[in-house]
């Protein structure tokens, strides 16, 4: 008996065994047009059993029937989608946990290969740039809210609000707002935050203040007690080497510009004049405050011990986990740092606020996250990634290699009810207890820090003693700059 009828799909599988392999496509995807494989007519055997009477009773038995089965039509598999991902850590905690995240975004969506370049260093705006004139940039690429103003003017930020907005995983009120401010500009939002931080905290080791008689339950809680703190905790050889140095000003690093002026209740740059304030009286006292600790420790000297050790606690070279260091200016992260590099100085390490000239509680906010280029021909598929980046899942992933604060409230919630650290609770608490605070809001940001520790630099290595001057020509030097970079704008 042959019988002719039309199976599914479905049925025609679970009948002959076949398994086929197939990709997921994300709702969120472009639409692409399927290719269809023609009609295919098959002819197969079955087992059926049927109940036949045999001497008056009935028996069932089963035979073997032929039946012609039509495929019905099959999409193609679909290729891939390859996203391209810049950042700027090339090891450590930091590159380990942006890996796994990306793992974790390709696990979750099968439809996304996610192209990582690691260690693309700093200055990362620029180097964009370079690439996409060459049609090689990037689809999306790690940047922090300071280096977000000369993205934005340069215009190769793609805005993120639509997507948020229709984003099934989170929405506007799952992150911290204060997150959201740090990468908002225009009222558009710009960057997905998958981390943010404060650091203008002052670590201190108080074995070293109390050998040095000063108090150990706090840190020093102004500026001129500071100086003269690391007066007394500092220690030269017989020779007038440096042995152990109290407070390097310079710890900040690259970060030197909005610290220092937080610390002296001024700023280097003011968005509703756009212009720079390098020249007013307050930026004179900030440098003659950080010559101040060169003629202490001796140019040579100084210059000497900061290129053996890093004020950084995350690095193998880093003085205060070497105990080389009394007093340093770090962020959250120092925390897990510091259980990597010498976990037995926890107990002896105390955490407070650095000190100002008006004695405020005063922090700088700062956010790493992932942009999204302009001129990505996979924007769809790069949002994928860059919601994972920012979720949950993906923020949770982040602290666990990383530490620190995150902005997803949820897990936030969780991370602080479950934190029994003194100095990582510290850091949390800082949003509720700072009385000032600020985050950079400059195009030329890059170039400020730069031209301030070059500044530095020379005026200790020269003596120069019209700190004035050289602040006026800095200003005059770098408005122009700013001005034409602003002009993309218009």
């Amino acid at each position: 008996m042959v019988s002719e009828r039309k199976l599914s799909r479905r049925q025609f599988l679970s009948t002959v065994g076949l398994v086929l392999a197939g990709t997921a496509v994300a709702a969120c995807a472009p639409k692409t047009e399927e290719v269809v494989v023609e009609t295919v007519v098959k002819e197969v055997e079955k087992v059926v059993k049927e109940t036949v009477i045999v001497e008056g009773t009935p028996k069932v038995v089963e035979k073997v029937v032929k039946e012609t089965v039509i495929v019905e039509p099959m999409p193609a598999p679909k290729e891939r989608v390859t996203v391209k991902f810049w950042y700027g850590w090339a090891t450590g905690a930091e590159a380990d946990a942006l890996q796994e995240m990306c793992g974790d975004a390709m696990e979750m969506h099968p439809e996304i290969l996610v192209d990582n370049l690691p260690g693309a260093g700093w200055g990362l705006d620029q180097k964009v740039l370079t690439a996409l004139a060459g049609g090689a940039g990037p689809d999306i690429f790690c940047i922090t809210n300071e280096g977000l103003d000369a993205a934005y003017v340069k215009r190769i930020v793609a805005p993120l609000s639509e997507y948020i907005e229709a984003s099934t995983r989170y929405g506007l009120d799952s992150l911290n707002q204060q997150a959201w401010d740090l990468v908002t500009r225009d009222g558009v939002i710009n960057v997905m935050p998958f981390n943010y931080y404060c650091y203008s905290g002052l670590y201190y080791n108080k074995s070293m203040l109390a050998e040095a008689g000063l108090p150990t339950d706090h840190g020093p809680e102004t500026l001129q007690e500071l100086f003269e703190w690391n007066e007394k905790l500092t220690i030269f050889d017989a020779s007038g080497n440096l042995v152990r140095v109290g407070y390097m000003p310079t710890a900040a690093a690259a970060w030197n510009a909005d610290p220092w002026a937080g610390w002296f209740n001024t700023q280097y740059y003011d968005p509703a004049t756009k212009k720079l304030t390098l020249d007013n009286p307050e930026w004179v006292e900030v440098m003659e405050w950080l010559v101040s600790f060169s003629k202490f420790f001796g140019a040579a000297r100084w210059s000497s011990w900061a290129s053996t050790y890093t004020p950084w606690m995350d690095a193998p070279n880093a003085a205060f986990p070497q105990e080389l260091l009394a007093m340093v200016v770090e962020g959250p992260w120092a925390v897990k740092s510091l259980m990597k590099w010498n976990p037995d100085l926890l107990e002896t390490t105390g955490l407070g606020w650095h000190p100002t000239k008006d004695q405020k509680k005063y922090q700088v906010w700062a956010t790493w996250g992932g942009l999204l280029c302009s001129a990505s021909r996979h924007k769809e598929e790069a949002w994928l990634l860059l919601e994972h980046l920012c979720s949950y899942e993906g923020q949770k992933t982040w602290h666990d290699h990383v530490g620190g604060l995150v902005p997803q409230k949820q897990l936030a919630a969780e991370i602080q009810a479950e934190e029994t650290d003194p100095m990582a609770l510290w850091w949390w608490q800082t949003p509720d207890q700072q009385e000032r605070s600020s985050f950079a809001r400059c195009p030329l940001w890059s170039e400020v820090i730069i031209r301030l520790g070059g500044a530095l630099s020379q005026i200790v290595a020269e003596g120069i003693a019209d700190i004035e001057a050289v602040m006026s020509d800095m200003q005059a030097d770098l408005q122009p700059q700013l001005d034409a970079m602003l002009s993309l704008m218009a």
